[in-house]
């Protein structure tokens, strides 16, 4: 569906390198294999998961290339997934200190140009990439390669996030498999309006959120939202939801839920959050569930349950009491199911 402008002519011409492709069929006879890059946080990789599954029920093979931060995620949404890239955490670690001095000013020119740093290898923004395949290289048991998983899933057509550019142009080049970009904001039309050859641009947002104009190669599809569909295969005793569910019915009161989903604070370390978030608990007698997030807050609160995490402050112990007795750690929950 197209939102904010007409669909694009059936006659309008395409470059050449995909009028050669064969034209897609959504005839359950004819499937298609596509192929999904999302380099990025939660905000980035959802909307992948989101139209993984709108492809596989018109019948097409749909293969999604993430971080391994995000592997759980796509499992538990039935997406098929596999881990090539690092965690965005991992390329702010090596590009901008987390203490000393100016921490706050640097940490903020990061967010701000981080985006362009992940796009390619031009205009001075190497580090990013470089520091990228550093981590990829070290730890190869963790991620497969890029283009080695793309080669052998051999797709028609590869979609990808901004940050993803890089790899999914490199595939392009080299095996003719035409590349398009998807994008959540008009701030990022002008750096793929110039791309040669030409190429559709996917613009997936909801007109209330941002608003750009369907023409030229620009797409309004409107926004890809993940319908989560929580089975009882997921409340499994082996299964993190298994766990989850057997914490919120174990009394009659509700926890309380923290989600700090892709927010990273400036200069301040995610255990000050989460020693944050445990003491006001804690000082009020509620129970709660925290969602891990970017901060990862939740592989943190294992740790301090486990011993560790001295740094969190002088009452380290007494919060170790409570994150054991009276608070839940998982990396993600279902909304539909743990707000209803």
């Amino acid at each position: 569906c197209h939102e904010g402008g007409s669909p694009p002519d059936p006659a309008d011409p395409l470059p050449e390198h995909f009028a050669n492709k064969r034209p897609f069929v959504t005839s359950d006879a004819v499937r298609s294999r596509i192929a999904l890059l999302a380099f990025g946080l939660r905000g980035d990789v959802e909307p992948f998961v989101a139209l993984a599954q709108a492809l596989h029920k018109r019948g097409h093979v749909v293969r999604l290339l993430t971080s391994p931060d995000f592997i759980d995620f796509c499992t538990s949404a039935h997406v098929d997934a596999v881990a090539t890239f690092p965690g965005v955490d991992v390329v702010q670690a090596a590009l901008v200190p987390l203490e000393g001095p100016n921490v706050d000013e640097k940490q903020s020119t990061f967010i701000e140009r981080s985006l362009l740093k992940l796009l390619d290898d031009a205009g001075g923004c190497r580090e990013a990439l470089l520091a990228a395949r550093e981590w990829s290289a070290t730890h190869a048991c963790e991620v497969a390669d890029v283009l080695e998983e793309l080669a052998e899933f051999q797709p028609s057509l590869v979609l990808h996030t901004m940050s993803a550019q890089h790899q999914a142009l490199r595939f392009e080049h080299f095996h003719g498999v035409p590349a398009v970009p998807a994008h959540f904001t008009s701030g990022h039309a002008e750096h793929v309006a110039n791309l040669n050859p030409p190429r559709p641009l996917l613009f997936a947002v909801s007109g209330a959120v941002d608003c750009a104009t369907a023409n030229g190669w620009m797409r309004v599809t409107g926004p890809w939202c993940l319908k989560e569909e929580v089975t009882a295969q997921d409340f499994l005793e082996y299964k993190a939801l298994g766990g989850l569910r057997r914490f919120v019915e174990d009394s009659t009161e509700r926890p309380v839920v923290f989600s700090h989903g892709s927010m990273r604070s400036l200069g301040v370390p995610p255990v000050c959050w989460l020693a944050l978030v445990l003491r006001a608990m804690r000082s009020v007698g509620r129970r709660a569930v925290i969602l891990g997030g970017a901060a990862k807050l939740d592989a943190l609160g294992q740790q301090l349950v486990d011993g560790g995490l001295s740094d969190i402050g002088h009452d380290h112990e007494m919060l170790r009491r409570f994150a054991r007795e009276k608070v839940h750690f998982v990396a993600h929950a279902p909304h539909c199911w743990l707000l209803p």
